[in-house]
């Protein structure tokens, strides 16, 4: 009786594991950003303005730095 039971449990183990959904890992997002031509004039705005040509000088990397330890105890 008990290794019916046994049996049953690890099949349903195995047919819960089948079933189940693949995680996939998330891939990094690329930016589109439109960039500096060569010759082109800078816009500087100062204010609330709607700009028909966007444009961007730069881009900065964003997030979290890692934690870095100085000294401690021996």
């Amino acid at each position: 009786m008990i290794w019916a039971f046994v049996a049953v449990v690890i099949v349903s183990v195995f047919l819960a594991a089948s079933a189940s959904a693949r995680v996939q890992t998330p891939q990094p997002e690329r930016g589109d950003v439109p960039t500096v031509q060569d010759g082109k004039r800078i816009i500087r705005v100062y204010g609330t303005v709607w700009i028909d040509d966007p444009m961007q000088l730069a881009m900065q990397q964003v997030g979290t730095d890692a934690i870095r330890k100085k000294g401690g105890k021996k």
